[in-house]
């Protein structure tokens, strides 16, 4: 998995972009998942989320690169009174393809570590 930097400001966007290959003999359709954790939160928040995916076809043999843009919206949760909420920290950044192929393939599951800086506009 390759991304953007790894410190970047609230507001900017940073591409992760990973391949995936088909070692199998047979095409088939993988849907690769990009999920985020907060390492810093101040309240309670799920230790994952799901924030974005893609389902792709692959045929035999064949590699692909597939990529995501992990934008400030990815980050938010919603705080007191609904408020949409962006807190600087520490963020994993994990992608992967379906539990199927984790148990197919081993660990097929890469993360990355992203600092978000608080606005300094």
């Amino acid at each position: 998995m390759t991304d953007s930097p790894e410190r970047i400001t609230a507001g900017e966007p940073l591409k992760v972009t990973v391949q995936e290959s088909n070692t199998s003999d047979r095409d088939g359709d993988e849907i690769v998942q990009l999920y985020i954790r907060d390492m810093v939160r101040t309240v309670t928040r799920p230790l994952q989320e799901l924030k974005d995916f893609e389902r792709v076809h692959i045929k035999k043999g064949e590699t692909k690169t597939i990529s995501f843009i992990v934008t400030p919206y990815k980050l938010q949760y919603h705080g007191p009174g609904m408020k949409r909420i962006i807190e600087p920290g520490e963020f994993e950044i994990s992608v992967g393809c379906v539990v199927q192929c984790n148990r197919r393939n081993g660990e097929s599951t890469e993360n990355r570590m992203a600092v978000i800086s608080p606005n300094r506009r």
